[in-house]
């Protein structure tokens, strides 16, 4: 029987050619990351079993994104992942003011490559799956274990295939495509499930609106993404790392829990809504009547990437906000925030209205979003954002893509990013 993209990756991880789905094997994982999301208890963990030395502790990332007014315990915790660094002589650390959404800084400087196995105790990092590589998520103690033994006993998984066809719209992000998926395609009951993408459509979707895909999906309850690599995922990793990447197909006998197909250009501008976290309503733009907002955000775990910020910038079309539209941006790491310095976009953002917020912010917005969102419509581009947003009720909050965020704060309601285009070539 032929195999999967994943399961190739644990064969050569793990040297074990007869595996079967299901099977526990062990493996040596080639990167393990943490943030102030995992890394305090992983150390704790680590500390109580009594363990004193890292196993390759080159593999390990450690990323301080926790914003200096998240907590009193903050600073606390904040110094016991600095002693840890420092006692350990870790050398891939990064702190404030270097530092962004984790997985947005592990891609931005090399440490991924196709092929690789990555561990965390996190589920952000499963978004890396675009760049072909397996992400695995698993708990402090075993994180902390795989510090001290450079293994880690993973499961296995069940595959569910999805080949691309076709082109996306100008108006259609890999935020669309994953919402029509999650619309269109069932999930399987499994605990270890696995996505797997390519197809002949593959190289129609951006590298960004792979990432944007493979976060959302993973935001809405599947283990991994992983995306088959091509010329895209390979010019990428070029300007940023020196690794030698392994690069894996799956067989034409591979066995599937279920195959999707999905017909890019048939997909729509989406939207997921969501009332006094009530049940999730998933539709397009184009089927929702009505649906007036106050506040949006733009950014953060999902599209928050330069390429984003700058299609955004294609509708808006130079347009003020609203006088009470409150609209923020939030780029996904500080090189993307200097990015948007250095290019000009971000004085073009704020020159209209919008406010610009770091990605350490963003960590506390997501742990509060109930708070703010209390007795008003919000939109945002941000899964994460969205299902921490339905902790709380009095409130509708809606997710979309980035261009129909745009729009839709200019409009005060949920509005197709092509009305406000065309608009504004009409009054150019």
């Amino acid at each position: 029987m032929g195999k999967t993209v994943a399961e190739k990756i644990l064969q050569m991880a793990s040297g074990n050619g007869e595996s079967q789905v299901g099977e526990l094997i062990r493996v040596q994982p080639e990167l393990m990351p943490s943030s102030n999301y995992s890394i305090n208890q992983t150390i704790r963990a680590f500390k109580r079993a009594g363990m004193k030395s890292l196993s390759f502790k080159e593999k390990i990332v450690i990323i301080n994104n926790a914003s200096p007014i998240d907590s009193g315990s903050q600073s606390k915790d904040t110094r016991l992942l600095q002693k840890f660094v420092k006692d350990f002589g870790i050398e891939h650390y990064f702190e404030l003011g270097r530092s962004g959404i984790p997985s947005k800084v592990i891609s931005e400087n090399g440490f991924i490559k196709p092929g690789s196995i990555l561990i965390s105790a996190e589920p952000s990092y499963a978004e890396l799956g675009a760049l072909s590589a397996y992400v695995i998520q698993n708990s402090p103690n075993e994180i902390a274990l795989s510090w001290a033994t450079g293994e880690q006993w993973v499961t296995v998984p069940q595959t569910v295939r999805i080949n691309l066809s076709g082109k996306p719209s100008q108006w259609t992000t890999g935020i669309d495509l994953a919402l029509y998926t999650l619309k269109h395609l069932k999930k399987p009951e499994a605990e270890h499930l696995l996505i797997e993408v390519g197809g002949e459509g593959l190289a129609e979707l951006p590298l960004t609106e792979r990432l944007n895909f493979s976060r959302t999906m993973v935001d809405f309850g599947y283990s991994a993404v992983l995306f088959e690599a091509d010329n895209a995922v390979v010019e990428y990793l070029a300007d940023r790392s020196k690794l030698e990447g392994n690069y894996f197909f799956p067989d034409e006998d591979a066995c599937y829990l279920e195959e999707f197909e999905l017909f890019m250009e048939n997909v729509p501008v989406m939207a997921a809504i969501s009332k006094d976290g009530a049940e999730i309503t998933i539709q397009s733009v184009a089927e929702i009547a009505d649906f007036p907002i106050q506040k949006v955000f733009i950014g953060g775990s999902s599209s928050s990437h330069f390429d984003d910020f700058e299609n955004a910038l294609t509708v808006l079309g130079y347009r003020s906000l609203p006088p009470m539209m409150q609209a923020f941006i939030i780029p996904g790491s500080n090189l993307i925030f200097s990015d948007l310095v250095n290019n000009g976009l971000a004085s073009i953002f704020l020159e209209l209205g919008f406010e610009i917020i770091s990605s350490s912010i963003y960590r506390l917005l997501r742990e509060s979003a109930g708070l703010f969102t209390n007795d008003i419509q919000v939109m945002m581009t941000s899964a994460s954002l969205f299902h921490s947003a339905r902790s709380t009720s009095d409130h509708a909050i809606c997710l979309v893509n980035n261009m129909t965020a745009i729009a839709s704060a200019l409009n005060e309601n949920l509005t197709h990013p092509r009305e406000i285009y065309e608009k504004n070539l009409d009054e150019s």
